[in-house]
């Protein structure tokens, strides 16, 4: 795709900055309104953090996010593409601590029936669900477990975050125990994340937004009768609104010369690290193993995703995803350590079955707002509303379901820019 060259985009327009999971997202909601919608995306592939690079039959998955079944973004990839997101429940959790593997507390375990274990599961939801207040309160909760229930509640904080932090608001792990991992309503999609974002795409494409690849986006400048687009190596475009779905930075960059009343706030980037291998048998490490010491997920895909395994290995091998956290100021080599001692741990003699290995890389999986940036948050996004702007990135997640917040933020900035026949954010007026 080549990047859109007219200067005026025809129509009620509104110019998407970024063209991954949430700048998608926000442009289908605001073509299915109404609006001409034109995507600038600063590489050349399209998906953002969600995008599968491919390499020869290896398909590089750049995480293990979970989403809810039910959720806000299997909701908008049904309908974009008006059937059903192919997805397989998470498979139950086998949590390995100090080298051996954990029985999960009554009500976690999918396996478990009978009145007493009932009893024992409803006992535990309760005493996690005790308090409702976030920050501190929570961490004294958990604090008040034993040993393993303190280890598994921090786990199941992880696995919707995608943040190895025990301090995540208390309602995300109560949200993953009633209507996640007990209901086998977390899951993930069959044939990888690919998938989903040709799904996007494709329903852009149907409502006629305008997809540009190659774009990098210089300067926003803001008039009295609309916003200028400027684009390296490209003529300006004008537009009514602009939806800020790139990056931190990106934003900040392109905020800060419009002299903001206050600050961009900071946030906390989630870092992780990423690698698979592959098998030359099916292994015997177990479908989805959280490494409590080493701080690593790893899923087995010939158990939970037998479709994402090259042709090769279906039937005769199986390849491994691995999700390492805490890799902030860790080097490669330090990593790689960590990784291959989960590997070994997980699944004695694991080693002399690989026969490829994927090459470690660190990536950013999503952010979050630091807790004392609150009020500059709301006075920037207020700011940007007047000016003609959103951003997809200054919404709040509320630690959401990874991507299921992406899908939240970008609808609500979508909502926010809208107006027309249908009113402000999007509802239909009602007749007198």
């Amino acid at each position: 795709m080549r990047c859109c060259t007219s200067r005026i985009v025809k129509g009620p327009n509104i110019v998407v900055i970024g063209g991954g999971a949430a700048g998608l997202v926000s442009a289908l909601h605001l073509s299915a309104r109404g609006a001409q919608v034109a995507i600038l995306e600063r590489s050349e592939q399209l998906g953002g953090r969600l995008r599968v690079p491919l390499d020869e039959d290896w398909k590089s998955d750049p995480g293990l996010h979970l989403i809810h079944g039910d959720g806000p973004w299997s909701q908008t990839l049904r309908k974009a593409s008006k059937v059903r997101l192919p997805i397989v429940p998470t498979p139950e959790l086998h949590v390995l601590v100090d080298g051996h593997f954990s029985q999960p507390p009554f009500g976690v375990s999918g396996g478990r029936h009978g009145e007493k274990s009932r009893f024992a599961a409803y006992k535990w939801i309760k005493k996690i669900s005790a308090r409702s207040q976030p920050g501190q309160r929570w961490m004294e909760t958990v604090d008040s477990f034993d040993g393993l229930e303190r280890t598994w509640a921090s786990i199941l904080g992880t696995l919707v975050t995608m943040e190895w932090n025990p301090d995540v608001l208390h309602y995300t792990v109560r949200r993953a125990m009633l209507n996640g991992i007990r209901r086998h309503r977390l899951g993930i999609p069959v044939h990888g994340w690919a998938d989903c974002i040709g799904r996007l795409i494709f329903a852009c494409e149907q409502l006629n937004a305008i997809i540009s690849t190659g774009c990098d986006v210089t300067a926003v400048d803001v008039r009295d009768d609309g916003v200028v687009v400027e684009m390296s190596d490209h003529d300006p475009i004008s537009a009514d609104a602009v939806v800020f779905a790139c990056s931190f930075s990106n934003t900040h960059r392109l905020v800060a010369p419009l002299v903001p009343p206050v600050k961009p706030p900071s946030a906390n980037l989630i870092r992780v690290a990423h690698a698979g291998v592959q098998l030359d048998a099916d292994s015997m490490l177990r479908p989805f193993v959280v490494d409590f010491n080493n701080k690593i997920l790893t899923l087995n895909l010939a158990h939970s995703s037998p479709d994402r395994l090259p042709e090769s290995l279906r039937g005769t091998g199986s390849s491994l995803e691995s999700v390492i956290f805490e890799v902030d100021e860790e080097s490669i080599e330090s990593i790689e350590a960590r990784w291959h001692s989960h590997l070994e741990s997980s699944a004695p003699g694991l080693q002399r079955h690989i026969t490829e290995t994927r090459s470690l890389q660190k990536s950013i999986v999503d952010h979050r707002w630091k807790p004392d940036s609150d009020h500059n948050r709301s006075t920037l996004v207020e700011w940007m509303s007047q000016n003609r702007m959103v951003s997809v990135a200054h919404e709040s997640s509320n630690h959401h379901v990874l991507l299921d917040g992406t899908a939240i933020r970008a609808r609500k900035a979508a909502d926010r820019l809208f107006k027309g026949p249908r009113g402000r954010r999007g509802r239909r007026r009602r007749s007198a």
